[in-house]
C-alpha cells in the first residue's frame, strides 16, 4: 500500500479522504467521547456532540493533508511528485487520540500554512510579505496549542539560513507573531486573568507520564527519523544548495519541537509524534530516496497497527 503512495498518480491522494474516514468511524464507534475539548489559549469547551467534532475534524485533517503534500512537491524536494507525505501526516495524527485534541488539529493546519509561505522565500528575493504571513499564521496555531512556543524562533532561523540580514524583515516577524498573541493578552486582561497564561507556556510539574505503549510509538518515529538522516545525508552532497537549506530548516523545526518537550519536562507527549511539517518532510524525503523500503514500510504498518488500537481506545500494555 505504501508504495502506491510514492507513485506520482494524482489518483492516489483520492485515499487521504478515505484513510480518514476509516479511523474516524473506528474512533466513533469506540467507548471514547468528546468531552472537555481543549482550545488551547481560547479555553475548553464542554461537550459536544461527538458526530459534529468528527465531522469536522475530518475536513482539517483532509486539508492538512493535502496542504502539506503541496508543499513538499511545490517545493521541489524530488525530481517527481509523490504523496507519501500526506499519508505520513495522517499516520502520525492517528497514533494518538487526534480526535480528542482539536487544539493540536488546529495548530497542524496554521503551521502548515505557516510553512507554506516560509517557503517561498529565496536568497535573492524580497521577503518582507511571506515572512510576515508566515509568523502571523505561526502564531495563531499556537493560541491553540501553547505548549509549543518554542517554534517561535522558526521565522528567525529561516530568515538566517536562507536570506541576508535585513532588518525590516526580522522586524516584521516579530509583528506578526505578537499580534495575535497581544490579542490574547488582552482578552485575558479584560477578565483579570493575565496571569493565567504563564500555566499555558510554562509546566513546572516533572511528572513523566508516558506508558510503555506511547514510548514504543515515540521510539518508532526515532528509529524512522534516524534511517531518513542516514539517507538524506548519504545524498544531500550531490543536490542544490536550496534542497539543502530546507532540510535545514525541517531539521530546526524538529529540534525546536523537541526543545518543547523539554521545557515540559516530556509531560506533552503530543509533540514527537510524526504530525508535525518538519518530521513528516524528513521522513517522507527519506522514504522516496531509498530503494530498500523494508523497515520504513514495516515500521509504518506497524504505527497503522497502533493508530487502530489507539482509536478504538484499547491499551495494549
Amino acid at each position: 500500500m505504501i508504495s502506491v503512495f510514492k507513485s506520482n498518480q494524482p489518483l492516489t491522494a483520492m485515499l487521504f479522504p478515505l484513510i480518514i474516514v476509516g479511523f474516524a468511524l473506528t474512533f466513533y464507534f469506540s467507548n471514547q467521547t468528546t468531552d472537555s475539548m481543549d482550545f488551547g489559549l481560547w479555553g475548553v469547551v464542554g461537550t459536544l456532540d461527538k458526530t459534529i467534532v468528527i465531522l469536522i475534524s475530518c475536513v482539517i485533517l483532509t486539508f492538512n493533508a493535502y496542504a502539506l503534500n503541496s508543499v513538499f512537491n511545490k517545493n521541489d524536494f524530488l525530481e517527481k511528485n509523490t504523496y507519501v507525505i500526506g499519508l505520513i501526516y495522517l499516520i502520525g495524527c492517528f497514533t494518538m487520540s487526534i480526535f480528542e485534541n482539536p487544539g493540536l488539529i488546529l495548530f497542524h493546519f496554521f503551521d502548515i500554512l505557516s510553512f507554506r509561505q516560509l517557503f517561498f522565500i529565496k536568497q535573492n528575493e524580497d521577503a518582507r510579505k511571506p515572512i510576515f504571513n508566515g509568523s502571523l499564521l505561526l502564531a495563531l496555531g499556537l493560541t491553540f496549542f501553547p505548549h509549543a512556543f518554542p517554534v517561535v524562533l522558526f521565522p528567525f532561523f529561516t530568515l538566517i539560513v536562507i536570506r541576508p540580514f535585513v532588518w525590516r524583515e526580522y522586524m516584521l516577524s516579530v509583528l506578526g507573531l505578537m499580534t495575535p498573541l497581544t490579542y490574547v493578552y488582552f482578552y485575558y486582561f479584560m477578565y483579570n486573568e493575565p496571569n493565567q497564561l504563564v500555566n499555558f507556556f510554562w509546566n513546572n510539574d516533572f511528572v513523566l507520564n508516558w506508558s510503555i505503549q506511547s514510548f514504543t510509538v515515540f521510539a518508532t518515529w526515532i528509529v524512522l527519523l534516524l534511517i531518513s538522516f542516514v539517507v538524506i545525508n548519504s545524498k544531500i552532497k550531490r543536490s542544490g544548495l536550496r534542497f539543502k537549506r530546507l532540510i535545514m530548516l525541517s531539521w530546526i523545526s524538529v529540534l525546536l519541537l523537541v526543545l518543547s518537550e523539554f521545557v515540559h519536562f516530556f509531560n506533552q507527549k503530543e509533540y514527537l509524534t510524526i504530525s508535525q511539517v518538519g518530521t513528516t518532510i524528513l521522513i517522507g524525503t527519506g522514504i522516496s530516496l531509498t530503494r530498500f523500503s523494508i523497515i520504513f514500510n514495516l515500521a509504518l504498518y506497524f504505527l497503522i497497527l497502533f493508530g487502530i488500537y489507539i482509536q478504538l481506545g484499547l491499551k495494549l500494555f
